[in-house]
């Protein structure tokens, strides 16, 4: 599983593949964006399955340097991506 912060004209693309045996096949994950003291959250957490992509562009601009959080509401636990800025 790789948690990716890449840039997009309108902010900031988050995006996770997971692998065939990934151990999070089937959880609730949700990506949130933070930027120093800003956080800004997607429109809602997603079931995710292995072997498959997920993306979501936070449309917020500039906000400086950034990464994204992928956060596990199923059975807790959180991942960050390298940070970039923009």
């Amino acid at each position: 599983m790789w948690v990716c912060n890449d840039y997009d004209p309108r902010g900031y693309d988050a995006s996770i593949r997971l692998v065939q045996d990934s151990n999070l096949d089937g959880h609730l994950l949700d990506f949130n964006l933070v930027c120093g003291s800003q956080r800004f959250g997607d429109s809602s957490a997603f079931r995710a399955y292995a072997g498959n992509n997920y993306s979501y562009t936070f449309a917020v601009g500039s906000q400086g340097t950034c990464s994204v959080w992928l956060y596990d509401r199923t059975a807790g636990g959180s991942w960050s991506s390298p940070s970039v800025t923009r």
